[in-house]
């Protein structure tokens, strides 16, 4: 289990590559997964996520895109491309004009801000000190020099369409509930997450909220998760003996026991807790090697009052939590 603990993600500098202007990317970090940012009419968008220092995980919350590509570069790596046309190398490689770029052969760059070559590359051999040559199908281009480069940290696919849709029914009208978590090498510097996100072709592609920090490990809850719903629907009996209702929102509650170290961990629950409070938080609530399918567990969740511990031996300490989903 773990949990993005202190929030590290900053609205300032982080852009969209399209936005409805009612539905600016800064609504990605409100805490409301329903003040959605939009993208204007188009179901492929690229976000540009700033990371302060100090982090290793990053989540997203109610997307409606089935394909994600999460690459993750360093601020202090990043460079500008040349005021320059790519040129046909020949035998598919293209040659990105980049004057003292410091890559080698078998790097791993990402390229941001072209019409044409947008995305992860491996450095090929014989680009010289200002060429980048990679792998690609030539396309006339003169980049006018704030296009960018920069060696990925780690980068990961997501395909959320292998993962049982979460539905919630907002006023009646389904709403498909899909989030991502990815963790990547801490970085102890300024980072930058590039989020490309695809949805089916007849959809507008939008996210609700995005959280990244330093992510807080715990062992997976004891004897598996316990998971319900919370239904928030007015039910209320009249005075004629019949009764009126209004369907409203229903979310999941998770619960469980974890058994965790004392000296380490329980405390470091314990910081989690008093440093949130009534506030929501990222959790990757179980995860297993390989497995896509436990994706699913990843949450935006609050506690649902306080926890409980015991100390069951010196060494460690069974706690009692309950946590509840924020739509």
């Amino acid at each position: 289990m773990k949990i993005i603990k202190s929030e590290k993600q900053l609205s300032t500098g982080s852009t969209a590559t399209s936005a409805d202007a009612e539905f600016p990317v800064t609504n990605l970090f409100d805490n409301h997964p329903r003040n959605v940012w939009k993208a204007d009419a188009t179901n492929e968008a690229t976000l540009r996520i700033k990371i302060d220092l100090d982090s290793n995980a990053i989540a997203l919350f109610a997307t409606n895109a089935d394909d994600v590509i999460c690459t993750i570069t360093a601020d202090a790596d990043e460079q500008d491309l040349d005021n320059a046309a790519a040129v046909n190398v020949g035998g598919g490689i293209v040659g990105i004009p980049c004057t003292g770029h410091g890559y080698s052969e078998d790097d791993v760059v990402l390229l941001n801000g072209t019409t044409n070559y947008d995305g992860v590359y491996t450095v090929l051999a014989d680009g010289g000190d200002d060429q980048i040559n990679i792998t690609a199908t030539y396309a006339a281009e003169t980049f006018d020099g704030d296009e960018t480069v920069a060696e990925v940290v780690d980068t990961e696919t997501f395909d959320l369409q292998v993962i049982d849709d979460y539905v919630h029914f907002f006023n009646d009208d389904p709403v498909i509930y899909r989030n991502f978590w990815m963790d990547y090498t801490y970085q102890m510097y300024a980072c930058t997450a590039t989020i490309e996100l695809t949805a089916p072709t007849d959809e507008t592609i939008k996210a609700g909220v995005v959280k990244a920090g330093p992510a807080v490990v715990f062992s997976n809850p004891k004897y598996g998760i316990q998971e319900g719903r919370k239904d928030y629907s007015i039910k209320k009996q009249l005075r004629n003996g019949a009764w009126y209702t209004s369907k409203k929102e229903i979310v999941r509650t998770f619960s469980g026991q974890l058994m965790i170290a004392r000296e380490d961990a329980y405390y470091a629950f314990c910081e989690v807790y008093d440093l949130k409070g009534p506030e929501p938080f990222a959790a990757l609530i179980a995860e297993e090697a390989d497995s896509t399918r436990d994706k699913r567990w990843v949450a935006y969740v609050m506690f649902d009052g306080e926890f409980s511990s015991q100390h069951s031996t010196p060494e460690y300490t069974l706690v009692n939590w309950s946590w509840l989903e924020v739509v």
